[in-house]
């Protein structure tokens, strides 16, 4: 039996193009629908369908939809008639990240505890099993943290960065610890701190508290997780400064998550 392969693709002028048994073709208009305009976004991993139109087309073969009520890609079949003579240009909104379903509460300390996947950035990075510090998902197996998360001083003074070895990171929950649904575990393989990172002994304050966490290839889920579990881990958003000024950035609302105080002198949540 032939080994069929199937991907769908937007180029980066929107045309919709398939790979089928070892070649790409433009998929016809015809039998396009609303439901495989939003199925080839989430494809891509984007947001919502922003617009959908066609392009003229003057080719010998196609692919075209099947099936136009469940998107399917298995469901393009090749057709050398194409009775629109158009192809789909499709526009997606840019993939999807900082969007929390959390309500807002205005504390840090005393906060409430997060509904799943409310926060599906947060990632809880334990030492020798104990819960660490909270970090953010950034993306392609990477981390962001603060940079004084990988310093001991008791009961000696230690750079815990050179043993990424007893780091592991919890995604996908709201817990720090214990089981839960949704839960992944990963191992680190490699920190990076930031070079220029101090503290000013006299005042405690802390420059360029930055880390960078790699997550090792051994991604662990609960035997009951199902493959709709990677949705609930998605990276944070960062500014980009060529598009904003710091005049603008400086009205945004920003917000503290993590696993923190209860309560002013309190014990932590899980």
């Amino acid at each position: 039996m032939c080994d069929v392969r199937y991907d769908v693709v937007v180029t980066s002028d929107g045309h919709v193009s398939a790979y089928y048994r070892g070649a790409f073709y433009s998929v016809c208009a015809d039998n396009w629908s609303p439901v495989w305009s939003a199925g080839v976004c989430e494809h891509l991993g984007a947001g919502a369908v922003l617009s959908m139109s066609t392009v003229t087309l003057n080719q010998s073969v196609y692919l075209t939809v099947v099936n136009s009520s469940a998107y399917n890609v298995t469901q393009l079949t090749l057709s050398a008639v194409c009775n629109t003579s158009a192809g789909v240009q499709l526009v997606c909104h840019e993939a999807s990240c900082g969007l929390s379903s959390a309500a807002i509460q205005p504390f840090i300390v005393g906060g409430q505890i997060a509904d799943e996947n409310a926060w599906p950035w947060a990632a809880a990075l334990l030492y020798q099993g104990r819960y660490q510090c909270t970090a953010s998902v950034i993306g392609n197996g990477w981390l962001v943290t603060a940079a004084h998360c990988f310093f001991s001083v008791y009961p000696l003074p230690q750079r815990l960065s050179d043993a990424p070895q007893y780091f592991t990171v919890r995604l996908g929950s709201v817990l720090s610890r214990g089981y839960s649904r949704h839960l992944q575990v990963a191992s680190v393989k490699r920190i990076v701190v930031h070079p220029d990172y101090t503290v000013d002994v006299s005042t405690n304050k802390r420059y360029n508290d930055m880390a960078l966490v790699q997550l090792g290839d051994d991604l662990l889920t609960p035997a009951t997780t199902t493959s709709s579990s990677s949705s609930r881990v998605s990276p944070i958003c960062f500014a980009d400064y060529q598009h904003y000024s710091l005049a603008t950035l400086k009205t945004w609302q920003c917000y503290v998550i993590g696993w923190g105080l209860s309560s002013v002198d309190g014990n932590c949540e899980s």
